[in-house]
């Protein structure tokens, strides 16, 4: 299956829970949508930071059996780094709970629901386009369709809360949870339900070297940090309806964040047969780079979603929701540098830029956080342009390193 299929199979998904947020954002305002936002936030990047480096490692296994014995192993959830990303998670969610403006504690529960299912299916769902089972597809559409038929009925009777709402994902994510688990079941006769809360022999976790944790471990960390620095950085200061308002604008130009990983699945699936051991996974990365040119379309695609966030979300939306012009700017070329990022760290893999790039975004929130507690000169523009500044500093100075270094 080609590259541009794979994107054509994931629109209907995409466009599907687009509508959701337009109606929950239209029901719940800017307030309801941010307390949405912030919320699925800390879940999405919890599950996905223990994640990710499933979904890197699994697409350079190269032989179907490697992967059916690695996901086997992979769902046992209660490991030491899971424990710590979940408790961490939990902290955070616990901490803003405590004022009465942010989350219930009804809520909470809702949300390790979907900590839980997020883990388990994203795996499996990893694993299943891995072996090329194109069905997947329309799995994820038909979930959100069910997300979506779930938010009308509940507006329909006067029912749409943050808490339903909540509810309706945990539901949902439960559901589709169980049926990924029924075809791993049925795909895989290695798997057990056991390997879920029972961890697997020594013997069947020595599938995968060491060398692939080490790769992608910190690689999947700071890919979905750079993905979901911005709005955690609003989630933690910015008031829920600022929240609100700038993830409503932002879902214009993310969905467009889609195309990144799904080159990358699909460049690995066509790669793996090449790839004969660990050692020559950077070299592989080097020598068959994604097209520049690949880069700069989807960069049009991100202004041309921007340009369209500014004039369509007050109208989507409602009134509560208008974006300046100086806000769009400064979050569009937040994203086009994002995706240079991207393209930088999942393509060409390296501790020591991604080593400067934690330096500098440590550097950024130590900024932005001593901005906030001295001045009022505090927005949703400032945490934008503090990235693109951010972004093009990283830039500079790994552009330095290739010419002195080869880096």
């Amino acid at each position: 299956m080609t590259f541009f299929i794979r994107v054509v199979f994931q629109v209907p998904t995409l466009l599907t829970s687009a509508l959701t947020m337009v109606f929950i954002a239209r029901n719940l305002g800017p307030t309801g949508r941010g307390e949405i936002s912030g919320s699925l936030l800390v879940v999405a990047m919890a599950s996905q930071v223990i994640t990710t480096p499933f979904f890197l490692t699994i697409m350079h296994l190269q032989h179907a059996s490697e992967a059916r014995r690695y996901i086997s192993g992979s769902l046992y959830f209660f490991t030491k780094p899971n424990i710590a990303v979940i408790t961490v998670a939990n902290i955070l969610l616990f901490t803003l709970s405590q004022d009465q403006d942010r989350i219930s504690y009804q809520s909470l529960m809702l949300l390790n629901v979907l900590m839980f299912t997020y883990f388990i299916s994203t795996q499996i769902r990893d694993y299943l386009l891995k072996l090329q089972w194109n069905h997947m597809y329309f799995l994820d559409f038909l979930i959100q369709i069910l997300i979506v038929a779930s938010i009308l009925f509940l507006i329909l009777n006067n029912s749409l809360t943050v808490f339903n709402t909540l509810a309706v994902f945990a539901i949902a994510y439960t559901i589709f949870t169980i049926v990924l688990l029924t075809i791993l079941k049925l795909e895989n006769s290695g798997f057990k339900l056991r390997s879920l809360i029972r961890r697997q022999s020594t013997a069947d976790k020595k599938i995968v070297h060491n060398e692939f944790k080490e790769v992608f471990a910190l690689s999947g960390f700071i890919l979905y940090f750079a993905l979901n620095k911005d709005i955690l950085l609003a989630f933690l200061i910015l008031s829920k309806s600022d929240l609100g308002l700038m993830s409503a604008t932002s879902t214009f130009w993310t969905a467009i964040r889609f195309l990144r990983p799904s080159a990358i699945l699909h460049t690995k699936i066509e790669e793996s047969s090449d790839l004969d051991s660990v050692s020559n996974i950077r070299s592989t990365n080097e020598s068959k780079p994604m097209k520049l040119s690949n880069l700069r379309r989807q960069s049009f695609l991100i202004c041309l979603s921007g340009v369209s966030a500014y004039f369509l979300t007050p109208r989507l939306l409602g009134g509560g929701f208008q974006p300046t012009i100086v806000m769009t700017v400064f979050g569009l070329l937040a994203e086009v540098f994002l995706m240079r990022f991207i393209f930088e760290i999942s393509m060409r893999p390296n501790k020591l830029k991604e080593k400067y790039f934690l330096s500098i975004c440590l550097l950024q929130w130590m900024f932005l956080f001593s901005l906030n507690t001295f001045t009022n000169f505090f927005s949703i523009s400032t945490i934008w342009a503090s990235s693109v500044f951010s972004y093009i500093l990283w830039l500079s100075i790994i552009k330095l390193l290739r010419v002195k270094k080869n880096v």
